[in-house]
């Protein structure tokens, strides 16, 4: 179980700039799922939350992502390939902090389902001090590229994703509209 402050900084990309940064950066690339789950009303969405199971490297990890400021508040819980099946197949949520929160929140567990999913194809560079992420993501027979920077300020995560897309000469469009909710303008 953690918590911790996500701040970041996104854009999105073309397929040729995405293209692009992963030759002109040689890093390896992984391949991660998520999960996204709400009610039918999109309670969570409304609150400005996202829930989500995320399988990357033979694991499975429950995120609730709670807005707080231009921060969101990331709790993680580890679950096993019993506790995904038994979510997905017979709609038993895990116990945990997650749920805990989720229930503060004024959310019925019950009420919980998965709704849709989305694959990445990720590309993490380390670049002073933050974490850039390139992305490739799949969903409902669509392909978008996202690029977005890490660090632990906005104005810190803004200034270093907009100096790496300059020195890749990419245009920075700030990307507001998050992966979750491209899922959701898409169903």
């Amino acid at each position: 179980m953690s918590k911790n402050l996500e701040i970041e900084c996104k854009s999105m990309l073309t397929k040729a700039d995405y293209l692009s940064l992963l030759k002109n950066n040689k890093y390896q690339s992984y391949e991660q799922n998520n999960f996204y789950i709400d009610d039918e009303e999109f309670s969570l969405i409304k609150m400005k939350s996202g829930l989500r199971i995320r399988f990357k490297n033979n694991e499975y990890e429950l995120t609730l992502k709670v807005k707080r400021g231009v921060a969101r508040l990331e709790i993680n819980q580890m679950i096993s390939t019993q506790q995904f099946d038994n979510f997905i197949n017979k709609n038993i949520f895990p116990k945990g902090e997650v749920e805990d929160e989720i229930i503060s929140l004024g959310i019925k567990i019950e009420t919980l389902k998965m709704f849709g999913s989305l694959s990445t194809t990720r590309t993490d560079i380390f670049y002073h001090d933050s974490l850039i992420s390139i992305d490739k993501n799949t969903y409902l027979g669509k392909t978008d590229y996202e690029i977005e920077c890490e660090s632990n300020s906005m104005d810190l995560a803004r200034k270093n994703l907009q100096q790496f897309l300059l020195e890749n000469n990419i245009k920075f469009v700030e990307n507001k509209i998050n992966k979750i909710q491209r899922v959701i303008n898409s169903l």
